[in-house]
């Protein structure tokens, strides 16, 4: 053998090494990482997504309801849930932001309204 063929041979042993170590090292990093089936997921944890997941549902109903109605569907309102409390935020004309309040209120799962639309100034 040649010297560069000794050194190429070398360097494909070597590859091939790494790649087997790093391939059956893998698997044990990540068997490590995961949770055993018998293993559950924490109340708390369960409790927390339950109520994202109720949160994001009556965002939804309310947006839906917003947008049905025709006077605050082209209105800029956003809106956030936290525990079926639902916060109105945006510059909407004086009549609407009581309005938009009571639509609001209506929507099952909304505990409470956290009103923060702003009357806009007067043309």
């Amino acid at each position: 053998m040649t010297g560069i063929g000794a050194a190429e041979m070398k360097t494909k042993a070597i590859l091939a090494l790494s790649g087997s170590i790093i391939a059956s090292g893998s698997g044990l990093v990540l068997g490590a990482c995961q949770r055993p089936n018998s293993e559950a997921a924490s109340p708390a944890l369960k409790g927390a997504a339950v109520l994202r997941s109720d949160d994001e549902a009556i965002t939804e109903r309310v947006k839906a309801r917003l947008a049905a109605d025709a006077e605050l569907l082209p209105l800029p309102i956003t809106v956030q849930t936290r525990d079926g409390v639902v916060t109105l935020r945006g510059v909407v004309p004086s009549a609407i932001t009581a309005r938009a309040a009571q639509l609001v209120e209506r929507i099952a799962g909304v505990r409470t309204v956290d009103n923060r639309l702003e009357a806009a100034a007067a043309p």
